[in-house]
């Protein structure tokens, strides 16, 4: 006999917010994004710029999570993003 599993999606670990979205989120120009194609960040630490989906693949963010995951912006400006944190640069 076949089961069939139901995940949750509506858990309470999906509807907390990002710490770092409740710290940015009453700034004068705070807005939230989603991933675009040919995006490149600079994340702290680093030298030079990486492509975005390159960023996301070494951290280990499955696919499928990918486009979903919040990108917080204050005047138009990368500031961080879900799951992988503060920024420096955004192209």
């Amino acid at each position: 006999q076949q089961k069939l599993y139901f995940i949750n999606t509506n858990s309470e670990k999906n509807l907390q917010k990002c710490p770092i979205q409740s710290e940015l989120e009453n700034l004068p120009n705070f807005s939230i994004r989603f991933r675009t194609e040919g995006q490149r960040i600079k994340l702290p630490g680093k030298k030079h710029s990486q492509s975005l989906k390159k960023v996301l693949q070494e951290a280990g963010i499955p696919p499928w999570e990918r486009n979903s995951l919040k990108m917080y912006y204050i005047n138009d400006e990368l500031r961080a993003m879900e799951r992988l944190g503060r920024m420096e640069h955004a192209e």
